[in-house]
């Protein structure tokens, strides 16, 4: 057969690739999921009404999160607290898990939604409203370098007690946080974003490039183990007032927090020791049948006044009974 005839016979019209297999398999493959899986990618997105602070801003974020990001430029009407399909579709497409909404209406000029998805669901999203906000120092002594890993800090007491707070530092430490290492260098990290809880609403982040310098202990040729840091802002820095939030359902959470089969059965793997699909450990210790009748209970002092009132009563019946045996032998004898 010519390759006209076969053209015909599989109905691929010439000139026209057919996509191969093996290249669809590993599309697949990348985006299926995974004991391991990768770091997590964020979308950053412009609403249908976006001013020149929410772009500048968004655009600030981006080379925060770089290489992890990928930035849509084009206007998506986009209302996520409406309606969540668009922001499904655009997970599922980008194969990206976080994502940041920004728009402009007229109650709230500058507002941004920071959500995450699980199985490209959205699964938790909070919408802040910003304020105080200065960008980037283009001057600053000290920038960020692509890709690195930031110090995250959370001041304040309310991330603790408040549980929309507690949400919103595990959003933002899953947003911000970057890929995960076993070890760092303390030297590799030239940044720090610092969250300070000012109320029940209000959050305040700043971005802080970190300088390190010999400390002055070092300088008199004293031993030391760290380095002198210093914090240079380098922006951006803002208040975020939360404004709504939406969390998942116990179902989905549960769901998202299994830990997989082959994790909870690594290498070491102890029969005795187990572990349920959330993580918790559970132990199980043998011990050999046991001789209650050679136990020595233990003894309370409560008892012990019991116990000697227990004995005299029965001495003193034991001499009754004795006296009344000698009384009545007496009595036979005399008969």
């Amino acid at each position: 057969l010519n390759k006209m005839s076969v053209a015909m016979i599989s109905g691929i019209p010439m000139g026209v690739r057919k996509k191969s297999f093996l290249r669809k398999k590993r599309e697949e493959r990348d985006r299926s999921s995974k004991v391991i899986e990768n770091t997590k990618t964020s979308l950053i997105i412009h609403g249908k009404k976006t001013n020149t602070i929410v772009k500048g801003l968004l655009a600030e974020l981006h080379n925060i999160r770089k290489p992890n990001s990928i930035a849509l430029t084009k206007k998506n009407n986009i209302k996520p607290f409406n309606d969540i399909a668009p922001l499904s579709f655009l997970s599922k497409k980008n194969d990206a898990s976080l994502f940041c909404v920004g728009h402009t209406t007229k109650k709230r000029p500058q507002t941004l939604v920071i959500g995450r998805c699980f199985n490209y669901q959205v699964m938790d999203m909070m919408q802040f409203s910003v304020t105080n906000y200065s960008g980037i120092e283009l001057n600053a002594t000290a920038v960020q370098r692509e890709g690195a890993k930031p110090c995250i800090i959370f001041q304040g007491d309310l991330w603790e007690n408040d549980e929309v707070f507690s949400m919103a530092a595990n959003l933002l430490t899953d947003f911000f946080g970057g890929e995960r290492h076993s070890k760092i260098s303390i030297t590799g990290i030239d940044h720090a974003l610092i969250f300070t809880s000012i109320n029940e609403t209000t959050i305040h982040m700043g971005h802080y490039g970190i300088k390190y310098s010999r400390s002055k202990d070092a300088q008199q040729g004293k031993v030391v183990q760290y380095p002198r840091i210093d914090l240079v802002d380098i922006g951006p820095s803002m208040n975020l007032e939360i404004s709504n939030h939406k969390f998942a359902s116990d179902d989905l959470r549960n769901e998202a927090l299994l830990i997989p089969y082959q994790l909870r059965h690594a290498k070491g793997y102890n029969k005795n020791i187990s572990q349920d699909e959330l993580g918790e450990v559970y132990g199980r210790v043998h011990l050999k049948q046991q001789d209650i009748r050679d136990m020595a209970p233990r003894k309370f002092k409560s008892m012990k006044g019991s116990q000697k009132k227990k004995a005299n009563a029965m001495e003193a019946r034991s001499k009754t009974q004795h006296k009344l045996r000698e009384s009545l032998d007496s009595y036979i004898a005399n008969k």
